[in-house]
C-alpha cells in the first residue's frame, strides 16, 4: 500500500501543526532568556506547555475559518503561538476596536 490514506493525510498534518506551535513558543521563550527575562531551563520552560495547546487550537480555528491549509496553515499556528496569550489579547482588542468585522 503506497500513497497513503486520509489517517495518514490527518497524522501528518496536526503532527506539523503542533511543530508549528512548539516552534512558536520556543522562539519566544529562548528571546526572552536571550534577554535575560528568564533562564532558558526553568520552570517558565514548562509554562509554556499549556500555551502551547492553547495557541494550536485557536490557530487551526483561525487556518480553518479562511480555509488555509498545508504550510500556510503551520505559518499562523506558529505566528499565534509566538504572539501567545498576550499578544493575542492586544490582537482582539486592536480588532474590536476596528469594528470587529471578518471577511466573508
Amino acid at each position: 500500500m503506497n500513497g497513503g490514506g486520509w489517517f495518514d493525510h490527518i497524522t501528518a498534518s496536526l503532527m506539523s501543526g503542533w511543530l508549528a506551535a512548539v516552534a512558536g513558543r520556543l522562539a519566544y521563550h529562548t528571546r526572552m532568556a536571550q534577554k535575560g527575562s528568564r533562564a532558558f531551563f526553568s520552570r517558565e520552560l514548562l509554562f509554556e506547555i499549556p500555551i502551547v495547546i492553547f495557541t494550536y487550537l485557536i490557530g487551526s480555528g483561525i487556518a480553518d475559518k479562511f480555509g488555509l491549509t498545508g504550510p500556510t496553515a503551520n505559518a499562523i499556528v506558529a505566528g499565534v503561538s509566538y504572539l501567545g496569550p498576550g499578544g493575542l489579547q492586544a490582537l482582539a482588542q486592536w480588532w474590536v476596536k476596528a469594528g470587529g468585522k471578518l471577511p466573508d
